[in-house]
């Protein structure tokens, strides 16, 4: 597999300076950030947050057929690459956290957390998850390798299709890139040595107006049932889970 990741840190950027362009040649330049900002949340809690999360990184749910498939179209437009990659920096994240081996500790550099580590990350190690992920998606691996083809197609498609449609899915993609950053180096303590103690934090107020992940306290200690749709499950996504995306309940 590709070193995950890596080539993100340099497109994200470039995508910024394609939006700009574009949309500073519109008019209603206002109306098409207020429709990105809806598409954002759209596209973020489909896409990396109920997907790549909860499903493929957590394994919280069973989906229906359609759901794996659509969640990883929808994140590699969010510039969060492919599952696999996504997934090996998540369960490190978790195993290792706020030591040497999480990939994003704030407590080496807020920008590090927040994109720096993707220049310098290295993948010594293979979660069971991931070999869980390409046992049970057996296309996923070949997805990998063509995130960054599906995610210069899908914009250039959408360019040729509306200027305003690529406007609102592809400020949509860069405020979630920019969210899943946020969470890296905001959502831990940035103080103290690498030693081993968990700093995460729950940030109440962003929790509640961005994504529930900000409560990620609750996430790191509590990680047996906060990702899951059983009934202690409370965040605003178990709702769409349960009557859209659920196949079956867990535990049949």
């Amino acid at each position: 597999m590709k070193q995950p990741i890596f080539r993100m840190f340099f497109l994200f950027p470039l995508f910024h300076v394609i939006y700009l362009n574009v949309l500073l040649s519109e008019e209603n330049i206002l109306l098409h950030v207020i429709g990105g900002i809806i598409v954002f949340f759209i596209m973020h809690n489909f896409g990396p947050s109920i997907g790549y999360h909860k499903l493929f990184a957590h394994s919280a749910f069973v989906p229906r057929t359609f759901y794996p498939y659509l969640s990883v179209y929808i994140s590699m437009l969010c510039f969060v690459g492919g599952p696999l990659g996504y997934t090996i920096i998540h369960s490190l994240h978790h195993k290792y956290a706020d030591t040497e081996m999480d990939p994003h500790a704030p407590n080496r550099g807020r920008f590090r957390a927040y994109m720096g580590w993707m220049l310098t990350f290295k993948l010594k190690e293979i979660p069971k998850m991931v070999l869980k992920l390409r046992k049970q998606y057996p296309w996923m691996p070949y997805v990998e390798n063509w995130d960054v083809m599906i995610l210069c197609l899908s914009y250039f498609s959408l360019y040729m299709i509306s200027s305003s449609l690529f406007l609102c899915v592809l400020l949509g993609g860069l405020l979630s890139g920019h969210l899943n950053g946020l969470v890296n180096a905001f959502a831990h303590r940035n103080e103290g040595e690498l030693n081993g103690s968990d700093l995460s934090l729950d940030r109440p107020f962003l929790a509640k107006y961005l994504n529930q992940v900000f409560n990620h306290r609750n996430h790191h200690v509590n990680l047996q049932n906060y990702d899951s749709t059983t009934p202690d499950a409370t965040d605003g996504q178990v709702f769409f889970i349960k009557n859209l995306l659920q196949k079956d309940d867990k535990n049949n």
